[in-house]
C-alpha cells in the first residue's frame, strides 16, 4: 500500500532510513491541527513543527491531508517530506490532551514565556505563571500567529507536551508510568509503547548540550520543493 500511494502522489522511495527513535506527534484540532516531527538519531535530538496551514505542491494543506488522510497515508507522506522512516505516532485532540491534564483537578499551573491575546476569545495572556482552569488551557494551546511572535504557539504547545510528561512520571513507583499512560491511551490514538516513550522522556531535556534544535515549517514558506530541501538539510547537520 506504501509503494502505491507514493506513486499516486508521484513521490519516490524514501532515501535515508535512520537508526534511532523518530515519533510524529500531532495535536488535533481541525483545521488548526499542528505536527511535531521528533528525530532522535547518534545522540542528536532535533525536532520539526509543521503549522497547519503549511501548503503543499497540490494547494492542500497540512491539517487538510490530516483531515482526508489515513494514519498510514499520513505517515507515509511525512516519510517523504523528511526523507527518513517513521514508525511511531502519537494523535490526540486540544481537548483530550486539557482534559486529561484536568482529570484530577479543575486547574493546572502553566508558565507562560511571553504575553500574548488569543483572539478568537480575546483572552489576554499575561507573561509567567498563572493557573489555568479548562477554558483557559485550551486557548493557551489553540493555534494562532502571535503578533511579534510567530513560534509563541509552538512554545506553548511544547509546555503543555511538558506537563504531560511531567504528568506521567510524577509517581516514581516502577507500575504507576505504564497505569497512567495506559489511562492516556484510551484518550489518544497512538502505536507506541512503554518503553519507546521512556526513551523518549529521557531523551527530551532542555539542559546543556542536551538541548534540542528546532526547525519551524510554516505558512508563508516558499514552494514545497524549497521548504523540503531545509528540512532535509536540517536533518542532515
Amino acid at each position: 500500500m506504501h509503494e502505491r500511494f507514493l506513486e499516486m502522489h508521484g513521490l519516490t522511495k524514501i532515501e535515508r532510513d535512520v537508526n534511532g527513535l523518530t515519533i510524529l506527534f500531532i495535536i488535533e484540532d481541525g483545521l488548526k491541527t499542528t505536527f511535531y516531527l521528533y528525530v532522535l538519531r547518534e545522540g542528536k535530538k532535533r525536532l520539526i513543527r509543521f503549522s497547519p496551514d503549511l501548503l503543499l505542491a497540490d494547494g492542500e494543506s497540512m491539517a487538510q491531508k490530516f483531515i482526508t488522510l489515513s494514519m498510514e497515508e499520513l505517515l507515509v507522506l511525512f516519510e517523504k517530506l523528511a526523507n527518513l522512516t517513521i514508525k511511531n505516532y502519537v494523535v490526540g485532540s486540544k481537548k483530550e490532551i486539557v482534559g486529561f491534564l484536568l482529570r484530577e483537578e479543575q486547574s493546572i499551573t502553566i508558565n507562560n514565556s511571553q504575553a500574548f491575546v488569543y483572539e478568537a476569545e480575546e483572552i489576554t495572556f499575561k507573561q509567567g505563571k498563572m493557573v489555568a482552569d479548562r477554558r483557559t488551557l485550551e486557548a493557551f494551546i489553540s493555534y494562532q500567529v502571535d503578533e511579534g511572535n510567530a513560534q509563541g504557539i509552538y512554545e506553548r504547545q511544547e509546555h503543555v507536551l511538558r506537563l504531560l510528561k511531567n504528568d506521567l512520571l510524577r509517581d516514581k513507583r516502577i507500575t504507576a508510568m505504564p497505569k497512567r499512560f495506559n489511562q492516556l491511551k484510551k484518550l489518544i490514538r497512538t502505536n507506541i509503547g512503554v518503553s519507546d516513550l521512556l526513551k523518549f522522556f529521557k531523551a527530551y531535556k532542555e539542559r546543556g548540550q542536551e538541548k534540542t534544535q528546532r526547525l519551524t515549517v510554516s505558512a508563508g514558506e516558499a514552494a514545497q520543493d524549497s521548504w523540503v530541501k531545509e528540512i532535509n538539510q536540517f536533518l542532515s547537520e
